[in-house]
């Protein structure tokens, strides 16, 4: 198990501190410049697709239905490889959301006080998740559980294989936004072209 206390880089004072990934956080760290062709991804998610002991597909299915699908064998794929290589359970909490469900998010996010969880203001950017092009998630630990973004062992989220699985497919990871620690969200930015 990893070492508690431990820092990550990107990682704000205030782990409720968060945004969904959306272009305002320009300044975040990606530090994998990965990239696996679309091509290798739709071949590939077949280990998604035709593994029945994959927990929770049933779960995962309406998210990944409708997030971008040039982006959704990245996603199956990333799923396929934390099971078969460290037996990690996902549970998809977001994918794809509307622009009014960003502003409902937002103005919760108000009413609150800012306090929690911080998504981004639909009003200055968009988030990732209204391009179909990101994911929310709770890993389920074979030794811990379920972890949530506040799980306070933050090189967890490292020594779990987690985020290096994603990054071998060239995913972003949450946990290197500058400003707003966000570890259970990864996107593909790197994957916006004119085609997309």
């Amino acid at each position: 198990r990893a070492a508690r206390g431990g820092r990550l880089p990107g990682k704000s004072s205030s782990p409720a501190a968060r945004n969904d990934g959306g272009f305002a956080s320009a300044r975040s760290v990606h530090r994998n410049v990965t990239k696996v062709s679309l091509e290798s991804m739709k071949e590939e998610q077949k280990c998604y697709d035709n593994n029945d002991k994959i927990p929770m597909k049933s779960q995962h299915a309406p998210k990944l239905e409708i997030m971008h699908p040039n982006i959704r064998p990245y996603a199956k794929v990333w799923l396929c490889r934390v099971w078969e290589r460290k037996g990690i359970k996902i549970q998809l909490n977001s994918s794809y959301r509307t622009i009014k469900k960003q502003q409902e998010l937002w103005d919760a996010y108000v009413a609150r006080g800012r306090t929690g969880p911080r998504p981004a203001n639909p009003s200055r950017s968009l988030s990732m998740h209204n391009y179909g092009l990101a994911i929310d998630f709770n890993p389920i630990l074979p030794e811990i559980g379920m972890i949530s973004s506040q799980y306070p062992d933050t090189m967890i989220w490292h020594n779990s294989g987690m985020v290096p699985i994603a990054e071998e497919i060239g995913l972003r990871w949450g946990g290197y936004f500058r400003n707003n620690w966000d570890p259970i969200h990864f996107d593909y930015r790197s994957y916006i072209t004119s085609e997309t």
